[in-house]
């Protein structure tokens, strides 16, 4: 839930800053503000919240790893299964490194090609 407030208050604040030239210029094509909205402040707002949106969806997937304490297995959550299970510390927990470490840097390329 607090992710969600947080992208909510996000993308208002983007949205709050659109500028208001654009805005005018809207206006005088003869634009509604259904139009407005949806031709001009929406796709500037979502690029200028992507860099910040693309942080909290980094950080969410961090904070999985706290959650799987408390709920459902993740891949650290496995990692530490086999170190208590097999006593192999070392290769649960590289293969989790190694698959958090992909995941992000597939996610940050993925908003920087979106960017």
């Amino acid at each position: 839930m607090n992710t969600e407030a947080y992208t909510a208050k996000l993308l208002r604040g983007a949205i709050k800053t659109t500028p208001q030239g654009e805005i005018a210029a809207a206006k005088a094509c003869g634009m509604s503000p259904i139009t407005r909205m949806r031709l001009d402040a929406l796709p500037n707002s979502f690029r200028r919240a992507l860099p910040a949106y693309s942080n909290e969806v980094i950080f969410t997937l961090h904070c999985s790893v706290i959650a799987s304490t408390v709920t459902l297995q993740d891949l650290l959550g496995v990692g530490r299964w086999l170190n208590r299970r097999y006593y192999l510390a070392d290769e649960g927990f590289l293969t989790a490194m190694v698959s958090f470490m992909a995941i992000v840097f597939l996610i940050t390329f993925a908003f920087r090609l979106s960017e």
